[in-house]
């Protein structure tokens, strides 16, 4: 009769274990070192990925029922051109402000989820993007695939876990660390390489850092072909909505702005710096007297446009659109300056 009793001794596998697992660590090891010295070797360097739990990280930092904490809402303009180093300088007793603002993004979400959270009773700084607020707001997802999806990012942070914001912060610690972690190196793009037959070029501006701080070196680029493609990006972008339209958005607007002030909040339309084919055309796509200055007469938030101030106007972004690194620490102080003497 045959016996099926056994005991866990037996089930072991048997052989040198420990040699093998040191061996594939120490394999591991210097695969790792390899790829990483290949990529330095490029001139890559360790470089943050600014995802929605890098966002989520930012938004978990605003401080509950302060009304001296700013936050930045917006997309890539207020991003580049607003510095928090400079903005926490300029208010040295209050809290350090938040980075909120999310390239290509319509941010009306994420200033929709402010007005929501009974706790925000600060200060929201909101760029006012012409297509986002006069062509047909959206409180939705990105509606095409250039925009950037800021209601993503809110739903990210109120769906997230305990713990999310400590792996995240591991994940800072390890973006911070590896430069084979540049989204430009990722193993995902491979593809692309094999089908141009050519390997990324490492980024020389623009980095991220923990606080999602971003600044651009335009010196670095070809600003003939960014013009152009910024003007090809505002040709692009939707006609101005019809009056009525217009004027039941703004009041959607106001719910929020009414309901962040209601508490003790205060929210700031800024319009910032734009210039050449990129104005001209926002200009006549969206006449000033049908949409900022109606609604500036509309609202009771704080208003700031950088044509009616001498020290704003000042400030000539390189690409028509967003300010250069050498200018943003500038313009911040200015636009404080401003802010002050409104608040």
């Amino acid at each position: 009769m045959l016996s099926y009793t056994s005991n866990s001794n037996q089930r072991l596998p048997t052989g040198p274990w420990a040699k093998v697992w040191l061996t594939t660590a120490v394999l591991v090891v210097l695969g790792v070192v390899a790829v990483e010295s290949f990529w330095r070797s490029r001139g890559f360097h360790p470089v943050l990925t600014d995802d929605a739990g890098l966002w989520a990280l930012a938004r978990g930092h605003v401080q509950k029922d302060n009304p001296h904490q700013i936050v930045l809402v917006g997309s890539s303009r207020i991003h580049l051109g607003v510095d928090v180093g400079t903005l926490a300088g300029s208010f040295p007793d209050w809290p350090r402000p938040v980075q909120l603002a999310i390239h290509g993004s319509n941010c009306l979400p994420v200033l929709q989820q402010l007005s929501r959270d009974e706790h925000f009773v600060g200060i929201a700084i909101v760029e006012v993007k012409p297509w986002s607020f006069y062509a047909g707001i959206s409180l939705g997802g990105p509606r095409d695939a250039t925009e950037g999806d800021s209601l993503g990012y809110v739903q990210a942070y109120e769906r997230q876990s305990a713990v999310a914001p400590i792996e995240q912060r591991l994940r800072i610690i390890v973006q911070s660390s590896l430069a084979l972690r540049s989204p430009a190196a990722s193993v995902t793009e491979a593809p692309h390489w094999l089908k141009t037959r050519k390997l990324p070029v490492a980024p020389r501006t623009g980095d991220i850092d923990p606080e999602r701080g971003r600044h651009l070196n335009f010196q670095y680029y070809n600003l003939p072909a960014v013009l152009e493609d910024r003007k090809k990006a505002a040709l692009e972008q939707p006609d101005m909505a019809s009056p009525q339209q217009i004027g039941d958005d703004f009041a959607v607007l106001e719910e929020m702005v009414t309901r962040i002030q209601a508490r003790g909040g205060r929210v700031v339309y800024l319009n910032l710096p734009t210039g050449g084919a990129v104005k001209a055309i926002e200009d006549q796509r969206y006449p000033r007297a049908q949409t900022w200055d109606r609604l500036v007469k509309g609202t009771k938030a704080i208003t700031i446009n950088f044509e009616e101030y001498p020290t704003l106007a000042a400030f000539h972004p390189p690409d028509d659109t967003h300010l250069d690194e050498a200018d943003t620490r500038q313009f911040t102080a200015a636009m404080a300056a401003i802010l002050k003497s409104k608040l």
